[in-house]
């Protein structure tokens, strides 16, 4: 068994300078000090049906990147979620005035945004929602934070313009943020 490991090694330690020999290396100290990698190709011997023989082996053509469509389902359901947190966000920097406000508008449109949310995380993934965990499983937690907060948007627009509006609003903004921040 030693006698074997002794031939590997020394086979392995014979090749190297017989793979250097085959494939010099360029005399030009500049080019070592290039930015860009040295790209030289490696001659290896392939089989095919007439025999051996050398070949110059080509780096495999890189295969585009995934790019994701700009709307599909998942989208949709991450657009509606940032939007209703935008709405949410702007509501409060609106001016808050008696009546139909900009403050009011904006806050409808964060509930009618998280809702649709919430509709449709649970159309397109009810079945990552695990009931028998749902603290443990990031999905099923995604799910609860963001439905919590469409309720609060919900019921602040509800409870306006009463003291105990805003509490539901900032709770509503916080767990929607949640939500949205376990999915990045």
């Amino acid at each position: 068994m030693l006698g074997r490991k002794i031939v590997g090694f020394v086979f392995l330690c014979s090749s190297t300078p017989l793979w250097a020999q085959l494939n010099p290396l360029p005399n030009d100290p500049a080019i070592y000090l290039a930015a860009e990698p040295i790209r030289m190709p490696m001659l290896i011997a392939s089989a095919d049906e007439r025999g051996m023989n050398h070949a110059n082996i080509e780096s495999k053509k890189t295969e585009d990147a995934f790019e994701e469509p700009l709307f599909s389902k998942n989208k949709w359901h991450e657009y509606l979620g940032l939007g209703s947190l935008a709405l949410a966000g702007l509501a409060v920097l609106a001016p808050k005035e008696d009546g139909k406000s900009p403050h009011h508008y904006l806050g409808v449109g964060a509930a009618t945004l998280g809702g649709a949310a919430v509709a449709s995380g649970l159309t397109f993934h009810y079945k990552d929602i695990n009931w028998k965990h749902p603290l443990s499983d990031p999905d099923t937690l995604h799910a609860l934070l963001g439905t919590l907060g469409a309720l609060g948007y919900i019921m602040a627009v509800s409870e306006a313009p009463s003291d105990i509006h805003p509490v539901y609003g900032i709770m509503g903004a916080v767990s929607m943020t949640l939500a949205i921040k376990m999915e990045w």
